[in-house]
């Protein structure tokens, strides 16, 4: 069971970093292009907008409205409405909703009408997507230190047993002396 746990964080640490890859390169590529990402699946169709370092989500269920076609697109925007004219849409988005709760560069609220929106900066969601690496990346550390100080001491490096005593092998947990 514990084999399994370790294999699962590991590969929820792997499609973390890769999330977080895919969160920079729609960063980077915000300031330049704006674009936009539709998933329709009657009646609802969800909304993704990227902008000048912020995003914005919306679900709107449109039950009663005409439906665009089906499945996910994906549509670019450059020329004469530059990413900054689009900032300014996502930031006045708080403006149609009021009663807006903000916390660590999200912003979201009650829904209006059929419409709910959240949005945020990229470096918030960064900061969501490292979490788990970087919380690897720490035990990793801690690990190393453990087992280095361990050795040092003349303990045990998997329980901490003092080994001063019986050099070969742990008393306490049958596992062979590192240094030997």
């Amino acid at each position: 069971m514990r084999r399994v746990r370790r294999i699962l964080f590991n590969i929820l640490t792997v499609l973390s970093l890769l999330l977080g890859a895919a969160i920079i390169w729609l960063w980077v590529r915000s300031y330049g292009r704006i674009d936009r990402f539709d998933y329709v699946s009657a009646p609802a169709l969800y909304t993704a907008n990227t902008a000048c370092g912020h995003f914005d989500i919306e679900l709107d269920n449109n039950a009663g409205y005409a439906m665009p076609e089906q499945g996910l697109t994906w549509t670019p925007w450059s020329g004469p409405q530059g990413a900054g004219d689009q900032r300014m849409v996502i930031a006045t988005i708080g403006t149609r909703f009021p009663r807006r709760t903000h916390f660590l560069g999200f912003t979201w609220g009650p829904p209006r009408g059929s419409q709910y929106v959240i949005t945020g900066r990229f470096w918030s969601l960064l900061l969501a997507a490292s979490v788990l690496p970087g919380w690897r990346l720490a035990s990793y550390g801690y690990k190393r230190r453990l087992i280095r100080r361990r050795m040092d001491s003349g303990s045990c490096v998997v329980c901490g047993y003092d080994l001063r005593a019986t050099r070969d092998r742990c008393p306490e947990c049958g596992a062979v002396s590192a240094k030997k």
